[in-house]
């Protein structure tokens, strides 16, 4: 089977500080795969360099076998690779019905900002089955009239979940998506995940640092830390290795 996303040699610095040094990453068709590190390891520099928001030194970037770089972030979502952040990103003054038409009306090429695509009509019937269709999909379909602002923590995430879902990615990014969630919201989390992915069959690359949630939903593992590759493997197997405990300074076990 080939790769879905091929990241080959990446290299990123800023300012004679090297943040990633010859990175290669492999994401598979329908994959969970981790990606994680100590902080300042280049996680989420790794994340921008693969949409566009920052240039690479040196690399390549193959997704479905086409080579990305050149292309800004909207066409890269646009061929198929979506989004969440690790600080929650919601439009003000909408509803959760409202934020998943916008992303439809982007997704669409009909407007970049979202108090212009609001004011661009009624939805059309087909739009708005897309977007019941998601919010079903989410656990969300009782809340689509509630104002984002009334969510909580762990609803927005879903609603950010949602937007992504709107552009039919076949790899899904999610950066720290666990990040200001308790245990229990994280948990619901990974199984609401698991069951969208499972329904419609995107890759998803997770930047996490929830050891334990990365250890129950991932498949495959790449460690960074100080923008170079340390491990990679099998997610349990890979969290074993002393040179991924002693990046961690021994302050995670599996399953505590």
């Amino acid at each position: 089977m080939s790769a879905l996303l091929q990241a080959s040699g990446i290299s990123k610095s800023f300012a004679g500080i090297q943040a990633l040094s010859n990175v290669d990453i492999a994401v598979y068709p329908h994959q969970r795969v981790g990606l994680i590190g100590p902080n300042g390891a280049g996680k989420t520099t790794f994340f921008n360099c693969l949409l566009g928001v920052l240039s690479l030194d040196e690399g390549q970037v193959l997704f479905k076998g086409e080579e990305l770089s050149g292309l800004p972030v909207s066409q890269r979502a646009r061929a198929g690779i979506g989004r969440t952040f690790q600080r929650i990103e919601l439009f003000e003054e909408t509803t959760v019905l409202e934020h998943l038409f916008i992303a439809e009306r982007i997704r669409n090429g009909t407007g970049a900002f979202w108090k212009d695509i609001l004011g661009l009509g009624r939805p059309s019937s087909e739009e708005l089955e897309r977007c019941y269709e998601v919010l079903e999909l989410l656990g969300l379909l009782e809340m689509a009239q509630a104002p984002i602002e009334t969510l909580s923590l762990g609803q927005g995430r879903l609603v950010e979940v949602g937007r992504a879902l709107m552009t039919e990615p076949d790899l899904l990014l999610l950066d720290e998506p666990s990040s200001g969630l308790g245990s229990e919201d994280t948990a619901a989390l990974a199984n609401t995940l698991q069951a969208v992915q499972a329904e419609r069959e995107f890759a998803i690359l997770l930047v996490e640092h929830d050891i334990n949630l990365v250890a129950e939903f991932t498949e495959y593992s790449y460690v960074l830390d100080f923008g170079n590759m340390i491990a990679k493997g099998p997610t349990k197997e890979v969290l074993k290795e002393p040179a991924v405990r002693s990046a961690y300074l021994g302050t995670f076990e599996v399953g505590k």
